[in-house]
């Protein structure tokens, strides 16, 4: 706002210099006077008729309801500064589009350079981003708040400014244009005075600007009709310039200033806010990496990385190791339940054997029972029969020694001891059978218990292997994990420390913003206190502009006075 006033009020200065030195030259006193006093309150008329005008303007500009403009995190990106300078150099300068796109704030290293005036084309300068080099962009975040009416603000606003640029440019090649005619007129002054009698040549001393002001011929009369009305018209046509310009200033800064009242808190405020949210976020991610195993791969560029590599590689061999060991010892208790099997399948067999055995036994002993009892019933009554007396019996009777009944019975009896001697015979027979199968049974128990303790012994053999290797896998386990807590350990100590600079960049970043709430808020007590000094700027110039009109006559004598020796000489 300082540059736009400083550029105002030295294109105004340079254009009535300009115009009372043509006044001088043309030599028109006193309807030139005339005509720059009713151009003068031509000019008081139309500023009042703009100024009545900018009334309405603003009134309605506070009738109508403006949104929040969208902001973007300048703060924590490289932002272009928009310096001031002398020269006003529109050509160096980032477009105020952008700069109204990007609406950045200021630190207190910006507000510095924006108060010098520096003229070099390295005075655009951008905050430093290192302590915020991973954090997010904020517009994403607040992008989704804007509205069709806010964007449409911002284009409108953004249109005015291209164009106040565009006329500040043309301005700026018309102010430049005015101050070489001005320094060709003075040379010629100054060379008409210095010469005194001496004749100048024609070509100098009717040089006349480009705008279509000429100097008098030998011999002319002074006219005014021949550049007044050229001055006029380019006096005019300035002013309506200048009308215009302070009609769009003051609209500018009517916007600027309802925006910035609408907005509540300071950009800084809201942006420290989301400053303290985003350290919320990063706090919950850091207690997250705690918990996760995440902690161990953000140390993948420390010195100590090929060592925990190193230490991965062994923990993953030693694990194979011991899934190997696993599955033999999965096989060897596959193999001891097969032969456990085995033994209680022999074992059940052995036990089915033996009562067989017992069963035979049983029974062979009842039948021997049985076969003695008989056979003492048959020694006992051929005992009896032989101790038994003779009795003689004499019988007159005829008897026949060989009868068919004694015969008979004889025949049975020798049958039956026939069949009681087979009987012997088999029940005999019977009992080696027996004995041969109980002792073929005993001498199968005999292996199988042999078999039984060969097999016990190398389970227990297996066993003591299996808890020999199984503490040693329990040893190296526990040694790989003491090791692996004492890399992790030291890894979490790096984040720790990674953490407390973290922490000390966001405690040196509340000074800056302090600062910066402070540098803005001057700053926009400066924009405030525009309007005032824009007023007085125009006041001094209307005084410049109205002493040039009362001196206008005098000069215009003295011109002529000037030019009518010249022609004498």
């Amino acid at each position: 706002m300082y540059v736009l006033c400083t550029l105002a009020v030295l294109t105004l200065h340079g254009l009535f210099k300009s115009w009372n030195n043509r006044a001088v030259e043309a030599g028109g006193s006193s309807e030139a006077a005339g005509r720059s006093n009713r151009s003068g309150r031509i000019v008081e008329q139309r500023g009042g008729r703009s100024c009545r005008a900018g009334g309405p303007r603003r009134h309605g500009g506070d009738r109508k309801r403006a949104q929040p403009v969208q902001r973007s995190s300048a703060l924590l990106s490289p932002a272009v500064m928009f310096s001031t300078r002398k020269t006003w150099d529109l050509g160096h300068a980032p477009c105020l589009q952008e700069l109204w796109k990007n609406d950045f704030s200021l630190d207190a290293s910006s507000v510095d350079f924006l108060m010098s005036d520096g003229e070099d084309d390295g005075s655009f300068l951008s905050l430093p981003t290192a302590a915020f080099a991973q954090r997010p962009s904020l517009s994403a975040e607040l992008s989704e708040t804007s509205a069709p009416s806010q964007q449409l603000l911002i284009q409108t606003l953004q249109d005015k400014v291209c164009e106040f640029q565009a006329r500040l440019r043309s301005e700026e090649v018309t102010r430049h244009v005015l101050l070489q005619q001005l320094q060709q007129l003075r040379v010629q002054e100054k060379t008409c005075v210095g010469l005194g009698g001496v004749q100048v040549p024609q070509d100098e001393r009717l040089s006349a600007p480009p705008n279509g002001v000429r100097a008098l011929q030998p011999g002319e009369q002074p006219s005014d009709c021949l550049n007044c009305p050229e001055e006029e018209q380019l006096v005019t046509r300035l002013r309506t310039q200048v009308e215009e310009l302070e009609e769009k200033l003051l609209d500018q800064t009517q916007e600027v200033e309802r925006l910035r009242s609408e907005l509540g808190a300071t950009d800084l405020e809201k942006q420290l806010e989301l400053l303290v949210v985003e350290n919320q976020r990063l706090k919950q991610e850091l207690k997250s990496c705690r918990s996760s195993d995440a902690a161990a791969d953000s140390c993948s560029r420390c010195p100590h990385s090929q060592d925990a590599e190193s230490l991965r590689r062994e923990v993953s061999r030693w694990e194979s190791q011991a899934r190997q060991r696993e599955r033999r010892l999965a096989e060897l208790e596959r193999e001891l339940l097969e032969k456990s099997s085995r033994a209680e399948s022999l074992r059940r067999q052995l036990d089915d054997a033996t009562r067989q055995l017992d069963e035979s036994r049983r029974r062979h002993g009842e039948a021997e029972q049985r076969l003695s009892l008989r056979l003492q019933q048959c020694e006992d009554e051929l005992a009896r029969q032989a101790a038994a007396p003779a009795r003689v019996k004499y019988v007159s009777q005829p008897v026949e020694v060989d009868s068919a009944e004694s015969q008979r019975a004889l025949a049975e009896l020798q049958a039956k001891n026939g069949g009681l001697q087979e009987q012997l015979s088999l029940q005999r027979q019977l009992l080696r059978e027996l004995e041969t199968q109980l002792h073929e049974s005993q001498r199968t128990c005999a292996q199988l218990r042999t078999q039984i303790l060969v097999y016990e012994g190398e389970m227990e053999r297996a066993q003591g292997q299996l808890e020999v290797e199984m503490q040693n896998l329990e040893e190296e386990k526990n040694r790989v994990i003491e090791e692996a807590f004492i890399r992790a350990e030291s890894e979490m100590k790096a984040v720790h420390e990674n953490l407390a600079g973290v922490r000390m960049n966001l405690l040196s970043l509340q000074p800056a913003l302090r600062t910066l709430t402070c540098d803005y808020n001057s700053l926009k007590r400066q924009v405030q206190d525009f309007p005032f000094m824009l007023d007085k700027a125009i006041t001094e110039a209307k005084q410049e502009v109205s002493g040039g009109s009362r001196s206008g006559p005098t000069i215009y004598r003295s011109s002529l006075r000037l030019l009518t020796r010249f022609n004498s000489v």
